[in-house]
């Protein structure tokens, strides 16, 4: 089976996007990338930015949205994916509706009928997830796994930091979560021992300490590996190429033909 394809999200690179989208993308392409994922189009035009994505041989992957508690910040988001023909979406939710199983089936109902508008549109929605859905509450019981139980239509987007950062073991979990792991952010860091701090830089693929053949390895069924970073100590270009030369060059993503 080959290797999936590779995508950048573009929220790694976001303060660039905001000054030169075009360049930015063209920077992107040019390390051999094939696709990106939205955070929105950073004032271009959809027909400027389909008809720029054209010239640069890339595929628009995916869109990230608000949380569907969020209606108001989603809408743009969200209609800015359909005029650019996206056919994948993802959204997220904060903490505090993954404190306890009401919450969670409450959150699940609010994904289900975002997922349920999606599909009309002929997008499918993925829900990203962060620590406090993988973090165990003290009982044992793992707010993801209810979440999962409750959804309808809506597949996972799996991001392996936050997943290992919450304390669960990776590559079980992606293996427990089967098909309905669409696709993997693939994302590295040095998961410091203590309270985790959204702010604190990640590294390139490669060179952090999550188990990232592991977890490619777990999730064979994904459509692309898409490598992002919240936050990094440097310049994000530097971190993007080095994590597609990682995973290009140890097989485990697939790039542009050189």
């Amino acid at each position: 089976m080959p290797a999936p394809p590779i995508a950048a999200e573009i929220y790694t690179v976001r303060d660039a996007a905001d000054r030169d989208f075009a360049a930015t993308l063209e920077r992107i392409a040019a390390m051999g990338y094939l696709g990106v994922e939205l955070v929105g189009l950073h004032g271009m035009s959809p027909a400027d930015f389909l008809a720029h994505l054209d010239r640069l041989d890339l595929e628009v992957v995916g869109a990230s949205l608000a949380g569907p508690d969020e209606p108001e910040e989603l809408e743009p988001y969200y209609l800015e994916a359909v005029e650019v023909g996206a056919t994948v979406a993802h959204t997220m939710m904060d903490e505090k509706h993954f404190e306890s199983p009401e919450a969670v089936k409450h959150a699940a109902e609010l994904c289900n009928q975002l997922g349920a508008r999606a599909k009309g549109d002929g997008i499918e929605l993925l829900y990203h997830n962060h620590w406090w859905e993988t973090t165990p509450r003290a009982d044992g019981s793992v707010p993801l796994f209810e979440f999962v139980a409750e959804l309808d239509g809506v597949g996972i987007l799996a991001d392996i930091y936050w997943v290992a950062a919450g304390g669960l073991d990776l590559p079980q979990t992606l293996t427990e979560l089967g098909p309905l792991v669409r696709r993997l952010h693939v994302k590295d860091g040095h998961l410091k021992p203590g309270p985790i701090d959204i702010t604190e830089p990640l590294t390139a693929v490669g060179d952090g300490v999550v188990d990232i053949a592991g977890a490619i390895a777990a999730a064979p069924q994904v459509d692309w590996h898409v490598t992002e970073l919240d936050e990094f100590d440097g310049d994000p270009f530097f971190a993007l190429e080095r994590s597609y030369d990682y995973l290009t060059g140890h097989g485990l993503s697939r790039g542009r033909p050189s």
